[in-house]
């Protein structure tokens, strides 16, 4: 990673998080690596910042559905959501009793 004009990093899109819960269907962990962080591979971006497989959305499109978020009240919660299609995450994705998926999936 070269630094950018400060002299710092910048941290892009990358970003991990942790759901915890007796409910949570554990143990997955949902994205991929990125295969090889050389220049040609698609998700680089230069300065070895990478494009991530799964939207800062994708969690929280799964916890809205389980706290009772509906299908078409979603848009407002997560605005973004239509740009990302069935790359979201579904309450049955992430809780053992989920029943919800993500419309057209």
């Amino acid at each position: 990673i070269s630094p950018n004009a400060g002299g710092g990093t910048d941290h892009a899109w990358l970003g991990h998080a942790l759901l915890l819960g007796g409910g949570i269907k554990g143990g997955t962990i949902h994205g991929k690596h990125p295969s090889s962080y050389r220049s040609d591979n698609a998700y680089n971006i230069g300065r070895g910042l990478m494009i991530p497989h799964v939207p800062h959305e994708a969690l929280w499109s799964a916890v809205a559905q389980h706290v009772g978020i509906k299908d078409d009240e979603m848009e407002h919660v997560l605005p973004n959501m239509a740009s990302f299609d069935c790359d979201l995450l579904s309450e049955a994705d992430l809780y053992k009793k989920g029943t919800r998926t993500i419309r057209g999936c």
